[in-house]
């Protein structure tokens, strides 16, 4: 990742706390869909889905 790509996102997270509560998760979901792009982070596994007695 970029130094400007990382000032970006600072910038962005910093001009959070004046969005509305749907700009924040689209917001969060766009960040996170990048992050997981460009810097090949993976996502933690929905577990809901395991049953206990499996």
């Amino acid at each position: 990742m970029s130094e400007d790509s990382v000032r970006r996102i600072v910038e962005e997270i910093a001009a959070i706390s004046h969005k509305t509560r749907q700009e924040r998760a689209d917001f969060l979901r766009r960040f996170f869909r990048d992050l997981k792009q460009k810097a090949g982070f993976k996502t933690v596994a929905d577990l809901s889905d395991f049953s206990a007695g499996s």
